[in-house]
């Protein structure tokens, strides 16, 4: 199986002296293509890159961007009431371990250079 995602967790020690909008770290946020991508177009760009059976999802791409994040927006907003929160983060098991990466300097030039241009 083809490893195509690495998970950052970003939070403000991550990116001191960065300039990153608070509002940015209010949704997932997704680097494809040279391009980042947030809330619901991130997600259905995750969603095109899972196996065929997540596909399903695709049919609500024909709602407008607008409501679609207001659904994120939503569905964000509730997901503890709703899911239930854990009390710690899970540990990632030892072979699972290489899909997860520290937020490095480069991810933050990364970043930085994304704002300019489409964030």
């Amino acid at each position: 199986k083809k490893q195509q995602f690495i998970f950052v967790a970003v939070g403000p020690e991550d990116h001191k002296g960065v300039l990153i909008p608070p509002a940015k770290f209010d949704s997932v946020l997704v680097y494809y293509d040279d391009q980042f991508l947030v809330k619901s177009k991130a997600v259905f760009r995750i969603i095109n890159l899972l196996p065929w059976s997540f596909q399903i999802v695709n049919v609500f791409k024909v709602v407008p961007d607008s409501l679609l994040d207001a659904i994120y927006a939503l569905v964000s907003k509730n997901r503890f009431r709703w899911f239930g929160k854990k009390e710690v983060c899970p540990v990632p098991k030892e072979k699972d371990k290489a899909v997860f990466s520290p937020f490095t300097k480069e991810m933050a030039a990364i970043f930085e250079s994304g704002i300019n241009k489409n964030l």
